[in-house]
């Protein structure tokens, strides 16, 4: 609602300036005082859900990548046992359930044996063994409300890619059957390794924590025009993690307060701690955004001097030029103020009630009047004849088509969505099913409007 008057706007004053004589008449009413709402409108929330739908494959991909030369370390013998594992070809990553299953070659280095200390005297026997094994585990995953992870590990068996053997001075001698042994004896030790490294990789707390602050803080999202986003996120919803036709699926949901700022940069304000996480079964894949955008009135009548200051109309001999425009807001509505000279000299008020009509995608007013002391200082002049032809005619003037900006707006929106980097290898993508504007509100320094987006969004790992 930008461009207040377009087109045929100017020629409002014609009908009515053959009434006039000859000379220049004034006019000066009383101007409408500036006033505005008290309390900031009520911010509606918005509901941003996103489902993660990850190939397996993919994540075998990844972690494959990631995961080169030498994958576990422990030198500590108080338990009797030292092991280093080194990749020996890539992982096998499944899914069954919220349960992980996974294949892990290994090249292994133990170090195995026994300690007695008595008496003061030490005894031990330390001997180290080579081997090639094949891993199988499964893992269990559960979030939980405060944003710690759950995980439980368990052998799913293992097989000897090469027999294992003893080194002994020069000769390597077979021993799988003590080998066996080992493992067995400290299979525990190993799956309670693995929870920890699961844990300690998977800390979401950690992250989400550090993305509640950032999400909280301004962001520049459009330099052209100036536009700032600000989101104030109140709760978090998420799916418990599941498996289906090899592909892991898990949803989360974030309700929020989001608003758009043109022309300024609004305050960072105090973040809000982390809230506990909800666990649903099921969340809606399509988001709803509510965006209040704001626009102060220095860039709408900014934007309305460029089409109507010094303007020249003439219908005769009787001539009428606007010398400039103000728009601002009394008492809940639009004040629309004229200075005008030529045969008709002073100032002209109307007051208009702005709202978004939904079917023609257009800004446009309602109520459309004089304002009470100019309608009482045109009945002076005569000229009073022709008010609901001036009416019809500045109302008209004023509908401001939204279509191609709000196409525009979706584009935009779609472009910055397809294939987002969000971190390394993990992309955000979505659709914008439809974008409109409600609830338009005068406030101090600018007009409040609601914009509602619907669509989709998805992330992928590749």
């Amino acid at each position: 609602m930008i461009v207040l008057f377009k087109n045929s706007g100017l020629y409002i004053i014609s009908a009515w300036i053959a009434f006039f004589f000859a000379s220049c008449a004034s006019i000066k009413p009383e101007k409408p005082a500036e006033n505005y709402i008290s309390t900031a409108p009520a911010l509606k929330a918005s509901y941003i859900s996103i489902p993660l739908n990850l190939n397996i494959a993919d994540l075998e991909k990844m972690l494959n990548e990631e995961l080169q030369g030498l994958v576990y370390e422990d030198n500590d013998l108080s338990d009797n046992i030292a092991v280093k594992a080194w990749k020996k070809e890539d992982f096998k990553i499944g899914l069954d359930g919220s349960t992980l299953t996974y294949r892990v070659p290994l090249k292994l280095w133990i170090k195995a044996g026994w300690k007695v200390e008595q008496f003061g005297v030490s005894l031990s026997d330390y001997r180290e063994i080579n081997a090639e094994i094949a891993l199988n585990f499964k893992t269990s995953v559960a979030l939980n409300p405060d944003w710690t992870i759950t995980t439980a590990t368990t052998s799913d068996g293992y097989e000897w890619l090469s027999s294992p053997v003893l080194k002994v001075g020069p000769v390597n001698v077979p021993i799988r059957t003590i080998a066996d042994l080992i493992l067995k004896t400290n299979q525990k030790t190993i799956n309670k390794n693995i929870d920890e490294s699961i844990k300690e990789n998977l800390d979401l707390k950690k992250y989400m924590q550090q993305a509640w602050i950032a999400i909280q803080k301004p962001i520049k999202v459009n330099d052209e025009y100036n536009i700032w986003l600000k989101v104030q996120p109140l709760e978090v919803e998420s799916t418990p993690f599941a498996g289906e036709s090899g592909k892991l699926k898990y949803s989360f949901a974030v309700k929020s307060i989001t608003e758009a700022f043109i022309d300024q940069e609004p305050p960072a304000g105090i973040p809000l701690p982390l809230p506990k996480l909800t666990i649903q079964n099921k969340i809606n894949d399509s988001f709803k955004m509510n965006l209040v955008a704001d626009i102060p009135f220095k860039r709408i009548n900014d934007i309305s001097k460029q089409y109507m200051k010094d303007k020249s109309f003439q219908q005769g001999k009787y001539t009428l030029v606007v010398r400039d425009i103000d728009i601002y807001g009394s008492e809940g509505k639009l004040v629309i103020h004229l200075l005008v000279s030529g045969s008709l000299k002073g100032d002209l008020y109307f007051t208009a009630v702005p709202f978004y009509n939904s079917e023609k995608q257009s800004l446009q007013v309602k109520d459309l009047d004089y304002e009470f002391h100019t309608r009482n200082a045109l009945a002076k002049t005569g000229s009073w004849l022709f008010k609901s032809i001036l009416l019809k005619m500045i109302r008209e003037s004023m509908e401001y088509p939204m279509t191609e900006q709000i196409n525009s707006a979706k584009s935009l929106i779609r472009e910055n969505i397809k294939d987002y980097q969000i971190v390394k290898n993990i992309y955000l993508n979505g659709t914008i099913d439809n974008l409109s504007a409600d609830d338009i509100i005068l406030t101090q320094n600018s007009i409040k409007t609601n914009i509602v987006l619907t669509g989709k969004l998805n992330i992928k790992i590749h």
